[in-house]
C-alpha cells in the first residue's frame, strides 16, 4: 500500500498520528534553530551536535513508539480509513524527515527518497529544506503530545519493573495501580492514553488511586552545597528542622521546612530533591520530565487463565519467527501444526486458537502429539520452543 503526503490534518483523529506529526514539527524547528543563528558576530552558526541530537531523538520516537505501536494498523488486511491514515501519516513524516537528514546523511537520504517514490523532485538534494510553518496546524496537538510523553514514561518504568522481576512482557498481568503525586495530568489521564499503557505493558486493567501514602513515603534530600553558599548561618538550623520531618512543598516549587507553630525556613526549588520511596518491591517511582509524579504498583500474582494466555503469546512469537524463516510476506496465510504432549500448552492452544490464528495470519492451526509424524515434512519450516515444536508452511490459499 502506497501512502500520500498529507495536505490537510483535518482527517487525523488518531492520537498516535497526532503525536508523531507534532514531534516531527518540533524536530524540524529544533534542527533549523541549531543550524541557524540570529546572534550578531557569530562566526559559525552551525551546531551540528544539537541538530543531530534532535534527529536521533525523533527517530527513536518514530521507530520505537509510533511504528511499533501502530503495527496492527499497518498489518490490517482490509483497507480501512484508519489504515489509510496510518500510512499517510508515516509517509508524510518520512517526507519531512528525509529532507531534514539530507545535509547530514546525503547518501542514506537519497536512497530513502528514491525508494519511497517522492516524485515532487528527482532528488532529495533538489528539494527545499522543510519549512516549520507548514506544520502550523499541529500546534493543537501539544496537549496530546504531553499526555503521550507521560504515558511513555509510565510504560518505561513499568517495563523496567517487570524486567527487574524477570516477568516477560508476553506474560499478561491482572492489574496495575498508579498513585499520582502532584500531577493532575496523570490523575486525570484520558482513557485512550490509559489503553495505550495497558497494551504496551500487557496488563488487563489500570486503576488510579489518590492515596499515595498507602504505597510510598517521601524521601527529602537537601543540597547543602547550595544552601551553604546562600545561607551559611542557617545550615545548623536547617539540619535540625529537617530531622523534625515536617515540611510542605509550596505552589511556586519551593519547600517550607518546619512546623507552623515553630521555626520555619524556605528552601529554594533548586536546593532540594524529593523522591518517592515505594513500600513494595513490586512498586516503583514514576519520573516524568525529571520530576517524580507518582508511584506504580503491578499485581504479579498469576492466575491459571493468565498463565495460559502467556503460553499462547509465546506460541504466537514462535509462529511469527517461523513465518519469517519461511520467507512469507506480511499478509500471506500460513498452515501451522503444534506438536506437544504438555497439558498446559495443549489447553492454551485450544482456548486461544482463534486469537492465535488471527494474530499470525494462520489459515489452519492443528495440534498433534509430540511424536506424531508430520506429513510432507519437507515443505514445513520447523522451530522449537520450550515443550513444543511449530511446523509452518505457506497456505494453499496463497497459491
Amino acid at each position: 500500500m502506497q501512502g500520500r503526503i498529507l495536505e490537510s490534518l483535518e482527517c487525523i483523529t488518531n492520537i498516535m498520528d497526532q503525536y508523531i506529526l507534532y514531534e516531527c514539527a518540533c524536530m524540524v524547528v529544533k534542527v533549523s534553530e541549531a543550524m541557524e543563528s540570529s546572534s550578531v558576530g557569530v562566526k559559525d552558526p552551525y551546531n551540528i551536535r544539537l541538530a543531530c541530537a534532535a534527529i536521533v531523538q525523533f527517530s527513536d520516537k518514530l521507530n520505537n513508539w509510533y511504528i511499533r505501536g501502530c503495527r496492527g494498523r499497518f498489518w490490517m488486511r482490509d483497507k480501512t480509513a484508519d489504515k489509510t491514515n496510518a500510512y499517510d501519516t508515516l509517509y508524510t513524516v518520512l517526507y519531512y524527515l528525509v529532507r531534514v537528514i539530507a545535509p547530514f546523511l546525503p547518501f542514506v537520504a537519497e536512497s530513502i527518497w528514491l525508494g519511497l517514490g517522492f516524485q515532487r523532485e528527482k532528488s532529495v538534494h533538489l528539494a527545499d529544506f522543510p519549512d516549520a510553518s507548514n506544520f502550523g496546524a499541529v500546534s493543537q496537538y501539544k496537549k496530546n503530545a504531553e499526555y503521550m510523553q507521560l504515558a511513555m514514561d509510565v510504560c518505561s518504568h513499568a517495563l523496567s519493573l517487570r524486567n527487574a522481576h524477570n516477568i516477560r512482557v508476553r506474560q499478561p498481568l491482572r492489574c496495575m495501580v498508579i498513585y499520582p503525586y502532584n500531577c493532575e495530568s496523570l490523575l486525570n489521564m484520558p482513557q485512550e492514553y490509559r489503553d495505550i499503557i495497558l497494551n504496551e505493558i500487557n496488563v488487563k486493567s489500570l486503576q488510579m488511586s489518590g492515596t499515595i501514602k498507602d504505597m510510598a513515603s517521601f524521601e527529602l534530600k537537601l543540597n547543602f552545597a547550595l544552601l551553604g553558599q546562600r545561607v551559611p548561618e542557617k545550615v545548623k538550623q536547617i539540619i535540625a528542622l529537617m530531622k523534625g520531618g515536617v515540611w510542605e512543598v509550596q505552589s511556586d516549587g519551593s519547600l517550607l521546612l518546619g512546623a507552623p507553630s515553630g521555626e520555619q525556613c524556605i528552601i529554594q526549588k533548586d536546593e532540594f530533591s524529593l523522591n518517592l520511596k515505594a513500600h513494595s518491591e513490586y512498586a516503583c517511582q514514576i519520573v516524568s520530565g525529571g520530576v517524580p509524579v507518582g508511584v506504580l504498583h503491578i499485581d504479579h500474582e498469576l492466575t491459571r487463565e493468565l498463565l495460559l494466555e502467556g503460553i499462547a503469546r509465546d506460541i504466537m512469537r514462535l509462529i511469527q519467527q517461523a513465518r519469517k524463516d519461511c520467507g512469507l510476506d506480511m499478509l500471506d496465510y500460513a498452515e501451522v501444526i503444534i506438536n506437544t504432549d504438555a497439558a498446559e500448552i495443549t489447553e492454551a492452544v485450544s482456548i486461544w486458537c482463534d486469537f492465535i490464528k488471527q494474530q499470525t495470519f494462520s489459515h489452519t492451526l492443528e495440534h498433534k502429539p509430540a511424536q506424531a509424524v508430520v506429513e510432507n515434512y519437507s515443505k514445513y519450516t520447523k522451530i522449537s520452543g520450550k515443550g513444543f515444536d511449530v511446523f509452518l508452511c505457506k497456505s494453499a490459499l496463497c497459491s
